[in-house]
């Protein structure tokens, strides 16, 4: 009989061990959530002055060109910005604005049968000639270059 008394202990205790467990569940996914939070928190300046541009750029990138637009937008001097977005990335304000300037030029290029002359007003410049020299510059080919290379 004492196997049978031992049993029913042990099944007495069974509740009692999935409540620990359960408890210690809870304890760790609420150590974790306070980490994250405490994380987010603690991000610098720098880093969220970096996320806002990101955003606006990808918002933006037909109509703003320079830093100073950017930097108006988020109610700072272009040289901190440009301070904080490369202390964040390694890159300047500019870089990034070329090369988001060049991959909606790549995808319009790609995806579209609009003209390159279309295509450069579309992105904000005023002269086709001037975009054509850009592109070639940052992408080391010309737009129609890109076009026919790409689209066969």
């Amino acid at each position: 009989m004492s196997l049978v008394k031992e049993s029913r202990e042990e099944l007495n205790l069974i509740p009692q061990v999935m409540h620990s467990l359960i408890n210690a569940c809870v304890g760790m996914f609420a150590s974790a959530y306070h980490q994250a939070e405490n994380k987010k928190q603690n991000l610098l300046r720098t880093d969220i002055l970096t996320e806002q541009f990101k955003r606006l750029l990808l918002r933006h990138i037909r109509t703003h060109k320079s830093t100073s637009d950017y930097a108006e937008s988020l109610n700072i001097s272009p040289a901190y910005l440009n301070e904080a977005v490369k202390l964040t990335t390694g890159f300047t304000v500019g870089f990034w604005i070329q090369q988001a300037t060049i991959t909606e030029a790549k995808r319009l290029l790609y995806t579209t049968d609009t003209t390159v002359k279309e295509i450069a007003y579309l992105l904000g410049f005023t002269d086709h000639a001037y975009f054509s020299r850009y592109f070639s510059n940052a992408a080391g080919h010309s737009p129609t270059e890109f076009r026919l290379t790409h689209r066969k």
